[in-house]
């Protein structure tokens, strides 16, 4: 059997000083964000909020709770801003733009939650959704006269995703020290 999400984040920790962790969050948090995101979460993605709250190491991040300010690694703050733009677009724009906006940000999933990343964000499914814990990677495509978020790659689960990046990071880490000599 493959490692834990938290033996995974553990490994992480082990490769670089430079890291910022949460505090980890109670039972009663974790629920919070469930309700204010609408949904329950995979329990390894639960395990990890209780553990970490959130990670980052160099090159690398993970959202999750993040109570401290800003909250810059906040996941349910990122995932409701996400959310809101199509608001945001509805009132600021002209009509012609405005239905470009309205498409692009009506198919921002709203089964999930956001892990990590700006420009293609990661994103983990909510228990509930038909693609229930899985992840994926999002990229803006173009559809006709607008965009639409469409995944470019997909893990079975959380826990998964963390294996993945671990791996590339430690690669990463291999290449630069082959660099070096």
């Amino acid at each position: 059997m493959g490692k834990t999400a938290i033996e995974i984040i553990s490994d992480f920790l082990k490769l670089d000083a430079d890291t910022s962790v949460g505090t980890g969050a109670r039972d009663q948090e974790i629920r919070d964000v469930e309700e204010r995101l609408g949904f329950e979460l995979p329990q390894d993605y639960k395990e990890f909020l209780a553990q970490f709250g959130y990670v980052q190491v160099v090159g690398w991040h993970c959202y999750g709770i993040d109570l401290e300010e800003p909250r810059a690694f906040h996941s349910v703050d990122r995932t409701l801003y996400e959310r809101s733009q199509l608001d945001l677009w509805r009132t600021r724009t002209t009509r012609r733009h405005q239905a470009e906006m309205v498409a692009f940000y009506e198919s921002w999933p709203s089964d999930c939650v956001i892990l990590c990343g700006d420009a293609r964000p990661v994103v983990l499914f909510s228990v509930d959704s038909h693609r229930s814990g899985q992840v994926a990677q999002l990229v803006q495509q173009v559809r006709g006269e607008g965009y639409r978020w469409q995944p470019i790659q997909w893990w079975p689960s959380f826990t998964a995703w963390l294996q993945y990046e671990y791996d590339e990071f430690v690669e990463m880490l291999d290449d630069e020290a082959d660099l070096k000599e």
